[in-house]
């Protein structure tokens, strides 16, 4: 008998200034690839819809009220993840106007900074390196962390 399990659903921004810099943080204190740059993202509550969570991670780690018809679907990640399985959906968001960016949680964010996709930090998380490659490729999905990768 096969047995049906849970995956913890995350959403990600991949936002794109007008110079096509992405916006990455640096996580700090949270207990999870503290020191690395990743995006601006977070897990989907019970009752919220993708999109909902999206805005909502927007709206309370970096500033940003974001139009839900300009988000554009970047791409679907389905990772295996320590003791979970999780899929990680990235919207990618082109600003028509570039609103201000500001970093409303601190404790867990060290720093805001834009980056141009082929000068990445060196210590940018892997999956999330990998999810802007396939944005950028439009690759809709791509697994991770099922062959003894990273994860």
């Amino acid at each position: 008998m096969k047995v049906r399990h849970k995956v913890i659903p995350a959403v990600y921004l991949i936002m794109v200034n007008k110079n096509e810099q992405i916006l990455l943080l640096k996580r700090q204190n949270t207990g999870y690839r503290d020191g690395e740059w990743g995006l601006v993202s977070g897990h989907v509550e019970k009752g919220e819809s993708m999109v909902e969570a999206l805005l909502r991670e927007a709206r309370e780690e970096a500033g940003l009220d974001i139009p839900a018809d300009e988000l554009q679907f970047g791409c679907l990640l389905h990772r295996n993840s320590d003791d979970s399985e999780r899929v990680d959906l990235f919207f990618v968001w082109e600003p028509p106007h570039m609103p201000e960016v500001v970093n409303l949680e601190p404790q867990k964010c060290a720093e805001l900074k834009y980056f141009d996709l082929d000068e990445l930090p060196e210590n940018t998380i892997s999956y999330v390196r990998e999810a802007l490659e396939c944005c950028a490729e439009e690759r809709p999905y791509f697994e991770y962390g099922w062959d003894d990768e990273e994860s």
